[in-house]
């Protein structure tokens, strides 16, 4: 382009009005339009060259001495800037229209060439861009136009304009201009812009201001600021005192009262604060991110800007949103991404401290940041405004100490540590743990920040701090400004109805988590694949209702006539259980639906998927398919219609491994089985018996057919509605956590209308039939210790929305007649009946009490925990001997006048009338017989005794299939519908009413045994019998144990002797069990007979269990019947069983006062197994053993509610233990009378366990390794306690018939405490390997890789991506906001500690090479240790693939050990030694030990740190035993020896030293213990690595 024949013919001039002036255009002619847009963009290439000339100018000028045309570009230039686009500004700002625009959009590069809309803002963004541009990029145009007009024009659109776009870009060309404009400029004007600046931005951030402006805007004056700051300007020195006096400030605050600080001085001091690097970095209109690649292979990132911002995506509650549209730097490209894609990247760093221009600047500003973080006290806080502060000047101190200098400034001063220890505090999460905000995906920066930056967003939208400055500035915790703040996990799961028979819950504790996951390995999230992996033809939507997730697969493609494509959940595979999924056919369709196996490659073959080889096998609707045959099941087309489920169950269990399959919720059958009695006899087997399955899918695509290609898989249960989850089955989807630990009220003596269900609220037993005739009399249900009481009430009176007993005026109230007690807490629920005139506040007489009445003043618009019930009222009532009570009722405490009296002579019972005449309904009624402490009554008030109900439920389920039946000495019936008695033909109506009515007298069944409290049931003659309820469901699989005595043989009437009988069980007239006339067993249908007969006269154990395909009858545990019989032949079809029933009575002539039978026990279990456990056998043998254990109630179901109370797993367990009880409430009442006695004996269990491996460690500590880092003074020598104590009290045998080459493992790992089958082990190894074949991404740990910590990183990193940050709050209180922006600044702080550290090992690396950091600074070494332990578990979750506290940790040691080798020439190793020469190799190799010598006295422990999930909680990770870090510190060790190979050094001494004898036995221990193949690979690894020398293994 020719500039100087532009000049010579004024073409600029001359065009500009008539083409480029953009002033005057008529919208309505669209040829005008895009003329003026194509003379725009030729004007825009002529500036941009002509920039690019001058700038060669000054070059050649530079180089050469002359410039021989720059006066003609300097006069084109000043003609284009100081009066063509200037002119332009103003005369298109007086056409200004006022509508608003968020987006950049219409100024990028795309946009130019094609724009897509014409408005004034638009024409304004153009040549602010333009100008933007050149400003940016050419000094000598910062230089001549850096002019008052230019500024004050530019400040006149930014003032004038409605567009957040132009806004922003006249702000980002001031960044450019102010620092250039000269000595001779208005100061006045400037000092006056920086202090409305300084102003505007403290405004922002200060949370006792309502009035805010746009974020975008406040970010571009924090770069203003700052870039004037910066830089040697006439303004610097002055921006900068005045920064520096508003930090300064601070120390005159009163930090007790900071609502009486001036606002502008609090505002300048959080503006300083801001500038400095103190706020949470939003993204923002025009924010300079770095983007990652949607393909996680590709480390790179990209630069971009974000050019516009969807509102409604930021607004939106799904979680896979991209709200921003970013535009790439190198390709000009723009994309939608997420919150997860993204980082900021900061156009204008804060300052170097040590360059600014004011003496001590550095030490002012560090000493006063070092101040505030001082004085603000963690641990004691609550301020919301004060947490506010410390969170912003730790977030400062990350970016200031970004500089060696400063650094090293701050690394002297006293209060350099108090940042290593703000990195390891999490001690407030520990009064908070249960209400950490459960829509809080992960606990790191990403996510805090983004939920930080979403209640901002709630915040100036709604304005919900206005007039709330007390609760900001103070946050009062007294119990009259009490708060209950819900975890909302653990509310749902008390609000949902729980059934212990479910075979799924969305909740579930750890242990049930960890019981769940059995036989179900690999990620926990389900992923579904294409297989191959890189087909990217298929197309992953959203699906789900309660469980939403990407697994519906839609594939349009257009290539082929036929093809096939297969899906899986990624790296998922189960090797033993009943699993099962659905899969949806929204439009009908093809496709095969089944599992696979190891060598399951559909990737060889387009048309190859599931059933096309022997490792997978499908069913297409019609067929079975397998190994590319078809066997065809039903008549009817191989494709699925519109809508359809169909289900898919696999059963593994070595070689009774089955498929079977549902349609539409009807059992279709077994397909599959590797059986020979089935269906298919198929090998299911094809890699052995420990094979491994996984889900897989092929879908069938047609060319020319619509509709096709399209599927949905269901995982949850909660969405298998059409085909349901079969009884016994598990689903893939995993239950949430439900961490539920020290928040509920402790058991009650007794509880009355609590849950849900409102039918449970009232206690019915059988009755006389007399009785039955009357009115019957209602009993209120104690759902805790069976105190029911009469009440004058039914259920037509419980509310079915609210589940309120509802009291009229008219009435006395609620009668409560209770036990008096020295001390008693009473606690209900009440709401009194709307009207339309309600008053806000009145008095309600809360209870009379013999004939005093109390009335309490009531809020009736109280929001106090549900802002739906507001006229919900939570009342405790203590009563204490001799003491005035106390009510609480929501969050007020009131003082009654009375007092406490307690003589059982004279007032044993307390009668008490609940809210007497009053229009009121009543629930949740609590009884305890002690007072309840606050912290015990804000539990209460907060998720009340709903888990009381729960637990009543589950263990009702639970004694429906599981249950021992006896009888009590003095029983005159039985008790309720499980047993009952009939002595006539059976009928289904007599007998369901004989379930709830008595219909005779029943007490001739009873006779009592003699010392004893137990009765024995007797039938008499030979119509008399037991029917045993089956909870109205069908088992196809269950035991029975009968404990009875025959007196005698049977006889028959007008037969032979030989079809006489006594029957012991009846299902139907082909379905008995029963004996014969000469004593054996007899199963009908097969002529299968005991060889053995009856004994007579005295009581056996018969033992009966019943499988779909076979029957097993012992005696005394004497196995006498294996008999087979057809499919589900036993099967409770009629939903019972009949005992001891005579359906021919000619063959049974018993008389009817002629004893038949005796029962002394019942015992039924709704399962069976062809295989008895040793303790099963031996329970069988007699009478005399107890079969509660049998029938008792697992750990899990009555721990969860105890585990809330805040009891620990292993007291629960001693309490079970000793007590031999599953009384959840007897079980509360030892543990909290008792709990310090218990706790020391737990942990004298815990320090003998620990002690018994002291003991087997010291064999191997020649160098006493042991003595140096543990005080073992309290450790016995005495020798004749043996070290496997664990081994002799469980009595465990090595089996003689374990095969040679396995005997050795058995052995050892008896000293370690193991007891499972070397197969474990085994099958592990061969999963991992699975993985390894199928998954190529999958990689065992490599020690011989220098890259390791990068693949970890990479591996994680992917994982934390995946989870979205984007997070939106909708209606929350202000006290919701206060609490849940607490928890993310407690965190941030944290965090930004940890990012302190790390950068200034960044920068002083980076810097100096030849210094070490001074970590000292920070700490001893036991400091130092937990620091590290701190930073390894933080850089798990930051986008560094270099962790800079290992590598400094491992020069540390390698100093340390040089010193140390050095002294131990001439001195023996001791104690003081070790610690003063290597006070870093000393402490981590103390906690080496400690922490390995606490997983192998309990390694159970391990089994809870083998997770590698993100989703662990920060404040779980600091306070518990962590395997990962103890492993990593092993790898650090054997790292550090990697630098002292092939030098001048003693390598074995070195060895010794890292790893003494004692550390290589732990080593070889926790080989054994591990879980995993990997971890065990890993252990191998060190020792193969530097071929270490084991002498004592």
């Amino acid at each position: 382009m020719d500039l100087c024949f532009l000049n010579d013919f004024q073409f600029i001039q001359e065009l500009f009005n008539p083409f480029i002036s953009l002033v005057k255009i008529d919208t309505t002619n669209v040829d005008l339009m895009n003329m003026k847009f194509t003379a725009f963009n030729w004007f825009r290439l002529v500036v941009l060259k002509l920039c690019e000339n001058i700038e060669l100018e000054e070059l050649r000028n530079m180089h050469f001495g002359n410039r021989k045309f720059h006066h003609i570009l300097e006069q084109q230039c000043n003609l284009i800037f100081n009066k063509l686009i200037l002119t332009e500004l103003k005369q298109l700002q007086q056409n200004q229209l006022t509508c608003e625009d968020l987006s950049l959009k219409n100024v990028s590069f795309r946009y130019f060439v094609r724009p897509s809309k014409f408005n004034v803002d638009v024409c304004i963004d153009r040549y602010l861009m333009l100008l933007l541009r050149c400003i940016h990029l050419y000094d000598h145009i910062r230089l001549n136009y850096a002019t008052m007009d230019y500024i004050e024009q530019l400040f006149n659109l930014y003032h004038t304009s409605q567009s957040l776009g132009t806004r922003l870009l006249t702000l980002k060309i001031l960044r450019d201009l102010l620092i250039y404009l000269s000595d001779d400029t208005n100061r006045s004007f400037i000092e006056n812009l920086l202090t409305k600046i300084l102003f505007s931005i403290g405004q922002n951030f200060n949370l006792l201001e309502t009035e805010k402006i746009d974020l975008d805007i406040i970010i571009e004056f924090i770069y203003i600021y700052r870039t004037i700051i910066s830089y040697n300007t006439p303004w610097q020195k002055f921006a900068t005192k005045l920064l520096v006096d508003a930090i300064k400030s601070c120390m005159n605050f009163n930090f007790t009262a900071l609502e009486m600080v001036e606002l502008q001085q609090m505002n300048f001091f959080l503006a300083s604060i801001c500038i400095l690097g103190g706020y949470v970095r939003p993204y923002c209109l025009g924010s300079t991110v770095e983007v990652y690649p949607t393909n996680t292979d590709i480390q790179e990132l990209q630069s971009a800007i974000i050019i516009e911002i969807n509102m409604d995506a930021l607004e939106s509650d799904s979680s896979d949103v991209k709200p921003y549209l970013v535009q790439y730097a190198t390709t000009n490209q723009t994309e939608w991404v997420s919150s997860n894609q993204i980082r900021i990247i900061v156009d204008v760093q804060p300052p170097n401290l040590s360059l600014l221009p004011i003496d001590n600047a550095v030490h002012t500003i560090l000493d006063t940041l070092g101040f505030l973080v001082q004085t603000i006290d963690v641990s004691t806080i609550d301020s919301l405004i004060l947490l506010d502060i410390k969170c912003r000047v730790v977030k400062a101190l990350y970016d200031v100490l970004s500089y060696k200098q400063v650094i090293e400034i701050f690394m002297e001063k006293p209060y350099a540590s108090i940042i290593a220890k703000l990195s390891t505090s999490m001690d407030y999460f520990d009064s908070i743990r249960s209400i950490i905000p459960n829509d809080l995906r992960l606990f790191n920066q990403l996510h805090l920040e983004q939920y930080y930056l979403s209640l901002d967003r709630f915040v100036r939208k709604n304005q919900i701090v206005e007039n709330k400055l007390d609760i900001i500035i103070h946050n009062k915790n007294g119990w009259n400004q009490m708060k209950i703040i819900h975890d909302s996990i653990i509310s749902q799961y008390l609000s949902e109805t729980s059934s212990i028979d479910q075979n799924w819950k969305p909740m579930a504790s750890k242990s049930e988590i960890k019981s769940y996951k059995k036989g179900r390995l690999g990620n926990d999230d389900i992923q579904i694949i294409s297989v191959p992996v890189n087909d990217n033809k298929a197309v992953l939507e959203e699906c789900g209702i309660k469980h939403k997730f990407k697994g519906r697969v839609n594939i349009n493609d257009d290539i082929g006539n036929i093809r096939r494509r297969t899906f899986i959940p990624d790296s998922i595979e189960l090797n033993e259980g009943k699993w099962y999924f659905c899969v949806r056919f929204p439009l009908g369709g093809a496709a095969v639906i089944g599992w696979a196996t190891k060598g399951f490659n559909p990737s060889l073959h387009d048309s190859y998927g599931v059933g096309d080889d022997e490792y997978s096998w499908g069913f297409d609707g019609a067929s079975a398919v397998y190994d590319r045959n078809r066997h065809r099941i039903f008549h009817r087309r191989n494709s699925w219609d519109v809508d359809a489920v169909c289900g898919c169950g696999i059963e593994i269990d070595g070689t009774n491994t089955n498929i079977k399959y549902w349609l539409n919720g009807k059992f279709l059958g077994t397909v599959y089985s590797h059986s020979e009695n089935k269906t298919i006899k198929t090998n299911l087997l094809p890699n052995g018996i420990f094979a491994t399955y996984f889900p897989a899918v092929t879908v069938k695509l047609y060319r020319n057919v619509a509709n096709t290609g399209v599927f949905e898989f269901i995982f949850s249960p909660e969405d298998m509605t059409e085909c349901p989850l079969p009884k016994g089955y598990k689903s893939l989807l995993m239950p949430k956590l439900l961490t539920m630990e020290n928040v509920l009220v402790a058991y009650p003596y007794s509880a009355y209308l609590i849950g849900n269900d409102i039918q449970q609220y009232f206690y019915t037993s059988r009755c006389s039939k007399n009785d039955s005739n009357d009115k019957k009399t209602s009993l209120l249900r104690d759902f805790v210790n069976d105190q029911h009481f009469e009440v004058p009430f039914n259920v037509d009176m419980v509310t079915t929305d609210d589940n309120l007993l509802k009291l009229s005026k008219e009435n006395d109230g609620f009668l409560l007649s209770l036990d008096n007690h020295q001390e008693l807490t009473i606690s209900f629920d009440f709401e009194i009946s709307a009207t339309e005139n309600h008053p806000d506040e009145l008095d309600v007489v809360l209870f009379t009490l013999d004939d005093a009445i109390f009335s309490i003043h009531v809020c009736m618009n109280d929001n106090f925990i549900d802002e739906t019930r507001i006229y919900r009222q939570h009342v405790a009532i203590l009563f204490q001997i001799n003491k005035q009570a106390k009510v609480y009722i929501n969050n007020k405490l009131q003082t009654l006048n009375y007092y406490h009296s307690f003589d059982p002579k004279i007032n044993s019972k307390l009668n008490l009338r609940l809210l007497p005449c009053v229009n009121v309904g009543i629930r949740n009624l609590g009884i305890w017989t002690y007072l309840l402490s606050e912290e015990h009554i804000q539990r209460l008030f907060t998720y009340g005794l709903s888990y009381v109900s729960i637990d009543y439920q589950k263990l009702k389920e639970y004694q429906k299939r599981l249950n021992t039946i006896e009888f009590k000495a003095e029983q005159k019936y039985f008790t309720d519908e499980t047993l009952v008695p009939l002595n006539e033909p059976f009928k289904q109506d007599l007998w369901e009413e004989t379930k709830q009515t008595i219909n005779h007298d029943e007490s001739n069944y009873f006779k009592p045994i003699s010392d004893t409290n137990q009765s024995i049931v007797q039938l008499f003659g030979n119509k008399t019998y037991l029917v045993l309820n089956t909870a109205n469901q069908i088992w196809s699989e269950y035991t029975l144990i009968l404990d009875i005595s025959i007196p005698n043989l049977p006889s028959a009437k007008n037969l032979s002797d030989t079809e006489a009988r006594l029957t012991l069980l009846t299902l139907n007239n082909k379905s008995e069990i029963y004996v014969t006339y000469d004593g054996h067993l007899h199963v009908t249908e097969g002529g299968h007979q005991s060889s053995s007969t009856m004994k007579l006269q005295e009581y056996i154990r018969l033992f009966i269990s019943v499988q779909q395909n076979s029957i097993h009858i012992y005696v005394n545990g004497s196995l006498e019947l294996d008999v087979s019989i057809i499919e589900d032949q036993f099967a409770t079809k009629l939903k019972r069983i009949d005992l001891f029933r005579e359906l021919d009575l000619t063959k049974n002539t018993t008389n009817d006062d002629q004893l038949r039978i005796e029962c002394r026990s019942i015992t039924y279990l709704n399962k069976s197994t062809h295989i008895l456990s040793s303790s099963m056998k031996k329970l069988i043998q007699s009478t005399e053993y107890s079969l509660d254990q049998l029938v008792a109630p697992s750990f899990n179901i009555l721990s969860t509610s105890l585990i809330g109370i805040g009891y620990k797993e292993q007291s629960i367990k001693y309490v079970m233990k000793k007590y031999n009880t599953t009384n959840i409430y007897f079980i509360d009442k030892i543990l909290r009378e008792e709990i310090q006695y218990i706790e020391n004996i737990c942990q004298q269990e815990q320090q003998q366990k620990r002690l018994d491996v002291l003991k087997r460690l010291s064999a191997y500590d020649e160098n006493e390794t042991l003595h140096m880092l543990m005080d073992i003074d309290h450790v016995t020598n005495d020798l004749s306690i043996s070290p496997l104590r664990s081994e002799i009290d469980n009595n465990d045998h090595v089996n003689d018939d374990i095969p040679s080459d396995k005997k050795w493992f058995y052995e050892m790992i008896r000293s370690v405490g193991i007891h499972d089958k070397l197969d474990d082990w085994l099958r592990d190894t061969e999963i991992n390997n699975q993985l390894t074949a199928v998954y190529p991404g999958y990689k065992l740990l490599d020690l011989k890789k220098s890259d390791s910590d990068e693949t970890e990183f990479t591996n994680i990193f992917k994982k934390i991506m995946a989870t979205s940050s984007h997070y939106i709050h909708r209606q929350i209180s202000p006290e919701i906001y206060i609490h849940s922006r607490t928890i993310c600044q407690y965190g941030l702080t944290t965090i930004y500690a940890r990012h302190t550290i790390l950068n200034m090992l960044k920068v002083w690396c980076n810097d100096d090479h030849s210094n070490l950091f001074p970590l000292s600074k920070f700490g001893d070494g036991n400091f130092i240790v937990k620091l590290l332990r701190s930073m390894n578990h933080h850089h798990t979750y930051v986008n560094e693939t270099i962790n800079r506290m290992n590598l400094l940790i491992m020069s540390i040691l390698k100093v340390e050990l040089k010193d140390l080798l050095k002294c131990i020439v001439h001195e023996k190793l001791t104690v003081e030694i070790f610690d003063r020469k290597a006070p870093i190799l000393f402490q981590l190799q103390k906690q080496a030990i400690e922490e390995s010598i606490h997983f192998l006295s309990e390694p159970s422990l391990i089994d809870i740190n083998n997770n590698n999930d993100a989703n662990i909680d920060e404040q779980i990770f600091n306070k518990q035993l962590n395997l990962d870090f103890l492993l990593k510190m092993f790898h650090l060790f054997s790292e550090v020896l990697k630098d002292f190979e092939g030098k001048n050094y003693n390598v074995d001494l070195v060895i010794s030293l890292l790893f003494p004898g004692v550390i290589i036995k732990i080593l070889f221990d926790l080989f054994l213990l591990l879980p995993s193949h990997q971890l065990k690979i890993f252990i191998v690894g060190i020792f193969i690595k530097y071929v270490i020398y084991i002498p004592y293994i």
